[in-house]
């Protein structure tokens, strides 16, 4: 697929016709996608992609859509993670 916005990808639709996974480039930035239909409507869960600054990310979102954890890597190599909560007081299920 090209795009005049600057999207060029290659997408799979789920059964309910959203895009499920697209693996892309955006402005010439590699970029996948994951969505999933958890909530009212198709959102994105995950996203890998470089940023133009060069920044690495993953992020993990919750049904609405909402990050909840950011992993980055910058092309110097200097990491970021948001969204952590604190360790669990129980390991077991």
């Amino acid at each position: 697929m090209l795009d005049e916005r600057g999207f060029h990808g290659l997408c799979f639709d789920s059964a309910e016709g959203y895009e499920a996974v697209c693996v892309s480039t955006i402005h010439g930035r590699p970029s996948i996608q994951l969505r999933s239909n958890d909530g009212n409507s198709p959102q994105e869960r995950i996203t890998l992609g470089v940023n133009e600054r060069g920044v690495a990310t993953v992020e993990i979102r919750d049904a609405d859509g909402k990050t909840q954890i950011r992993l980055a890597v910058g092309k110097d190599g200097q990491t970021r993670i948001e969204g952590v909560s604190p360790p669990l007081t129980s390991q077991e299920p």
